[in-house]
């Protein structure tokens, strides 16, 4: 009973997180099945993302010997964020009538990046689960990949709905979210590492790991802010021209 307890309770976080995401999609709400399968394809890259890292570092040599923590985290951050990108380029060229919101980058990024943390706490829960309390650092761990994943992929949905065509600048959204994404991911990570090896948090790491929050959650805020102002003008375009029509 203590394990299913921990893993409803994991449930509930995920279903948690679904909540936030969705109060930002204002104008064209996703459906239930497209969340559902970002969530989904997410947990499944994620598993394959975990197989490359694997790869990846046995083909480094003495020098990722030499410097394990950093290349791991390297390593994970950068494949685990292409890997969120996949999963929306996916939907955005599978299911295009529903990736049609300049929003939808973001939205489907964060889904994608809670599918890939649910199943990376669920390996680490099967590895050590002893108790029926799930451990403090998993629901960090949640809303991080999906902070991660929204701020990622939030390019492909300017891409997508058609802003890039009138904004030059929207095309510079994606190798910025993508660097921007994968460099939280790194940093993160190498302080995680850090953490494990010592044993305990320092004050340093604390500090850290408050600036990359703070850092990642006000870059994700101003990029719904963004979205959603580009979503209102896109939605209100079609709405004028479906008036005249």
């Amino acid at each position: 009973m203590g394990v299913a307890t921990l893993y409803i309770t994991l449930a509930i976080c995920g279903v948690f997180c679904v909540w936030l995401i969705r109060r930002y999609d204002l104008h064209d709400r996703e459906p239930w099945w497209a969340v559902l399968v970002a969530i989904a394809f997410g947990a499944g890259m994620m598993f394959l993302a975990g197989k490359a890292q694997v790869w990846v570092l046995s083909q480094g040599g003495h020098w990722v010997a030499s410097n394990f923590n950093l290349s791991m985290a390297v390593c994970a951050g950068t494949i685990e964020e292409i890997c969120k990108a996949l999963v929306v380029l996916g939907i955005a060229l599978v299911f295009g009538r529903v990736f049609n919101d300049p929003l939808d980058g973001l939205i489907f990024g964060a889904l994608a990046g809670l599918g890939a943390a649910m199943e990376e706490s669920v390996v680490y829960l099967m590895a050590g689960a002893k108790s029926g309390m799930l451990p403090g650092t998993e629901p960090v761990r949640l809303l991080g990949h999906l902070v991660m994943g929204g701020i990622s992929c939030f390019g492909f949905g300017c891409l997508a709905s058609g802003v890039a065509r009138a904004e030059r600048l929207a095309w510079w959204w994606l190798p910025i979210g993508m660097g921007v994404g994968i460099g939280l991911h790194v940093v993160w990570d190498i302080v995680a590492f850090d953490v494990g090896d010592r044993g305990a948090m320092s004050t340093g790491h604390t500090i850290a790991s408050i600036a990359m929050m703070l850092f990642g959650f006000v870059a994700f805020g101003l990029l719904v802010v963004v979205g959603q102002r580009r979503s209102a003008g896109v939605f209100a375009r079609a709405d004028s021209v479906v008036a005249g029509a």
